[in-house]
């Protein structure tokens, strides 16, 4: 592999996990069209047994949230989120256009008292094209929570998901991403 390959893999590495970065950026800021604009127009969303397949079903999961200003923007600096999600141990695989992310999460809310709680415990599973444009997008994203004692190593949690899911919505769950 040459010098000037092995450069723009990690190059696509980098632009892979700032866009998961953005991704759980945008959860928080309840920012639905931020969000929607890093997965493919087709994409498929995974997440606590339900499937949301297509940009318009990710921008309706935020429906009734007002999203955050950027911080960034005049008179926001002090703006306080409601939610912190926190990403880390990306394993990224690129190859060619299309790749592959697994990175964990997890989700802080702050309790009634104002002590920080952890909300959840996943591993996103994400698979991503890059565009003709050479951006990267989101083709499909599944959610898969740290497993209860016992259930280590199973599908157990998604098992019971499936079976309640409604024919409808299990026609577009996608098992190979």
């Amino acid at each position: 592999m040459s010098d000037h390959s092995a450069l723009d893999r990690w190059v696509d590495k980098l632009e892979i996990r700032e866009m998961i970065e953005r991704s759980v950026r945008h959860i928080d800021d309840q920012d639905g069209a931020a969000f929607a604009e890093l997965f493919e127009e087709d994409c498929v969303l995974q997440l606590a047994g339900t499937v949301f397949a297509g940009r318009e079903a990710l921008q309706a999961m935020f429906a009734g949230g007002t999203p955050a200003g950027r911080w960034t923007a005049p008179g926001e600096l002090l703006r306080q989120p409601g939610m912190i999600h926190l990403t880390t141990n990306p394993v990224i695989d690129v190859d060619g256009d299309v790749a592959t992310a697994e990175t964990d999460m997890i989700t802080f809310r702050r309790d009634r008292d104002g002590r920080a709680k952890i909300t959840l415990l996943a591993r996103y599973r994400d698979r991503l094209r890059r565009t003709d444009a050479g951006r990267w997008l989101i083709s499909s994203r599944t959610g898969v929570s740290v497993a209860v004692p016992g259930e280590e190593g199973s599908d157990a949690e998604w098992a019971r998901a499936l079976a309640k899911m409604p024919d409808d919505v299990r026609a577009r769950f996608r098992m190979d991403g």
